[in-house]
């Protein structure tokens, strides 16, 4: 149900005790935004989850058979898909903000991040015509030389309403040209077409990372991290 102009888009693949725990508290954190969970058909999601479906966007069966990451599990390469669907299934937010079930954090959204911007992604990088996922994607013979970009990790992540709607709107009007792409990839190239592949904060990369050994977490200050896969560590500090 609506309640609010902008929504929360938690995306995970299992339920346990870890994804309810911190839902929770991203929810008690943030009551003025609607919040929603959501995750591929055919996995264990929490109740109440959206369920996204594969069929009507790109498909990265391809690359991840010539990947050491994961090659037994496309969706591992393709979480911008869950963006669509959250998109096609709730298309009258203003904003969307989107976090990954192993993010934690301590405060509201609006508390550590300005939402004065059209999009932002976290390690974003405008300039990656060497970077492997490009080298990959062009391996394919549907693949095209574009004007790359790339959002860094999939979480934390704001949109507003157009330019969702543009990526959803790409996605599936022209998924042929997106096979084989991983996702971080999709969404920055899309978003630096539009010219708004942004940054929440100069400091974004103490915070968010792909391994948690690249963090120092400080737990007395206000944070979002990534990624933190138990509380234990919290507790711990």
């Amino acid at each position: 149900m609506k309640n609010n102009n902008k929504a929360i888009i938690f995306t995970h693949h299992n339920n346990t005790d870890f994804e309810i725990q911190n839902s929770n508290i991203i929810k008690n954190y943030n009551p003025n935004w609607d919040f929603y969970s959501i995750g591929f058909e055919g996995y264990n999601l929490l109740p109440g989850s959206l369920t996204a479906y594969r069929e009507n966007y790109p498909n990265n069966t391809g690359l991840a058979t010539i990947t050491t990451q994961c090659p037994d599990n496309p969706d591992w390469y393709s979480c911008d898909i869950l963006l669509c669907e959250a998109y096609r299934q709730i298309p009258n937010y203003e904003s969307y903000f989107v976090i990954e079930y192993d993010t934690v954090c301590n405060c509201s959204i609006e508390d550590f991040f300005k939402l004065d911007q059209d999009f932002f992604g976290n390690n974003v990088k405008h300039n990656v015509d060497e970077w492997e996922w490009v080298d990959r994607y062009l391996s394919f013979s549907n693949s095209s030389k574009r004007d790359f970009g790339a959002i860094g990790q999939s979480t934390c992540i704001f949109f507003k309403n157009y330019a969702l709607k543009k990526f959803y709107t790409e996605m599936t009007d022209n998924k042929h040209l997106y096979h084989n792409m991983l996702s971080e990839l999709r969404v920055g190239t899309v978003m630096k077409s539009l010219n708004i592949l942004n940054k929440p904060r100069p400091d974004i990369e103490d915070f968010i990372s792909y391994e948690t050994w690249r963090i120092n977490p400080n737990f007395n200050q206000k944070y979002f991290y990534h990624p933190i896969k138990s509380f234990d560590i919290i507790d711990e500090r």
